[in-house]
């Protein structure tokens, strides 16, 4: 049947990265399924074209092909269809950082997982609500989530999907600085992966696991097991997957100090994005040549690319990124004393994160601000900045970044000679102000 042969050929498209190709195959599809009154076939293309859409970053469209699989769906009363797509309506708000958006349609997905007794169903849902949680660094909520998709894989005795919730539940640990924690769940992700020869899924625990390493400093160990991924997915061709071990592996030069052997490696993760034409990971390695050149007060250097990766997020319209690149950039005018210029990119940065409502990053911003205006000598924006900066680190209980701004709020007491700080930070806090006076006496 011809609508048979061209979904098959959109599926290989798609496969091989020919969305372009795939959109045109499953909208033939589509035509003939539309012609003939094939109201289900229309549903099936219709899912296609979403996810080639998804793919390419196309919310809007991608949304609204779903939306349409979804209202056939209904109209049969299938749930397995309206499970599927509920789901897929939540990883497309989930990519825009749509957090509401994104649990609202998982867990219509989970209401009519559960009202069929469909538990295997309930275990993806419940791993998708642990990713929206954790996204927002929810982790007790996440956690728990995870732990129920877990309970479930166990209950099936599906030890494949076992592995990636613990790989999940490694990330939520690692996110908390839980270092055992962690490396025991990716242990336990890797032995499974093992277990079942599964090399994909191997390069990316070990992958994990030297993100651990690297974020205590023990080098030899993530290079190690940065290694250990590379190795795997050269021995398997997995080509494109090696771009972000490369990057990995550059990371862990830096942060040493081997300048050139970081470009080298990054200049390979380069060489590949290009190979494929991933314009975005091109952008996030650009980011990485950029804060070599940073760290080496190569000034000119870093702004040219951070504005490369700047000018594909905005190729992309991915406002997110941008702040990132924002962020980057004002650093680096701020290390010239190039006071306008650092402020409006901190500033572009802070707007964007806030039309997004992340508040951890805006923390961030605002911490930046401050320090830019304390360098001026403007100590009454430094102040006010410092303090949004306390109320939010405070909020999500970053103790390592709250004394960072409370000794920075000392520091300006003692040179400006505020008198009024102490009830400022008691306010802000909502505590006493002999408890304020404890908390910059401390960090002072």
């Amino acid at each position: 049947m011809e609508r048979n042969a061209l979904n098959g050929l959109g599926q290989t498209s798609a496969t091989i990265g020919e969305l372009q190709q795939a959109t045109k195959f499953f909208q033939q599809s589509l035509a003939i399924t539309s012609e003939l009154g094939e109201r289900k076939a229309q549903a099936s293309a219709y899912q296609n074209l979403g996810a080639v859409a998804q793919a390419q970053r196309q919310w809007t469209q991608a949304e609204q092909y779903y939306q349409q699989a979804l209202a056939i769906a209904s109209e049969f009363g299938d749930q397995e269809d309206q499970i599927s797509i509920y789901q897929n309506l939540g990883a497309v708000a989930q990519a825009q950082r749509q957090w509401a958006q994104a649990e609202q349609y998982y867990q219509l997905a989970l209401a009519i997982a559960n009202e069929f007794g469909d538990r295997y169903s309930q275990a993806s849902i419940y791993q998708n609500l642990g990713a929206v949680a954790q996204a927002q660094r929810q982790w007790a909520q996440a956690e728990q989530h995870y732990q129920q998709a877990l309970a479930i894989a166990s209950e099936f005795g599906d030890r494949y999907s076992q592995a990636s919730t613990y790989h999940q539940l490694g990330i939520v640990a690692q996110a908390q600085q839980q270092w055992d924690q962690a490396e025991q769940h990716y242990q336990q992700a890797l032995a499974i992966a093992s277990e079942f020869g599964d090399h994909y899924n191997q390069a990316s625990t070990y992958q994990n696991l030297g993100a651990v390493a690297q974020a205590q400093q023990q080098w030899a160990q993530a290079e190690q097991y940065y290694q250990q991924a590379l190795a795997l997915k050269i021995k398997f061709g997995d080509r494109y997957s090696q771009a972000s071990t490369y990057q990995n592996l550059g990371a862990v030069a830096q942060a040493q100090g081997q300048w050139a052997q970081a470009e080298q490696y990054y200049q390979q993760a380069l060489a590949i994005a290009v190979e494929f034409g991933d314009r975005y990971s091109q952008a996030s390695i650009y980011q990485d040549f950029g804060a070599v050149a940073q760290a080496q007060g190569q000034w000119a250097q870093a702004e040219q690319y951070y504005q490369q990766a700047l000018a594909i997020a905005v190729e992309f319209a991915d406002r997110y990124s941008q702040a990132r690149v924002y962020y980057q950039l004002g650093r680096v005018a701020q290390a010239q004393r190039q006071w306008a210029q650092a402020e409006q990119h901190y500033k572009q940065a802070l707007t964007i994160y806030s039309e997004f409502n992340d508040r951890y990053s805006q923390a961030f911003a605002y911490g930046l601000l401050g320090l830019l205006a304390d360098e001026q000598q403007q100590f009454a924006e430094a102040r006010e900045f410092l303090l949004k900066a306390l109320v939010l680190f405070t909020e999500f209980t970053d103790q390592h970044n709250t004394s960072i701004v409370l000794r920075k709020l000392a520091q300006l007491r003692g040179v400006s000679g505020d008198t009024t700080l102490v009830e400022a930070v008691a306010h802000e806090l909502r505590i006493s102000t002999d408890e304020a006076e404890q908390l910059l006496a401390k960090e002072g």
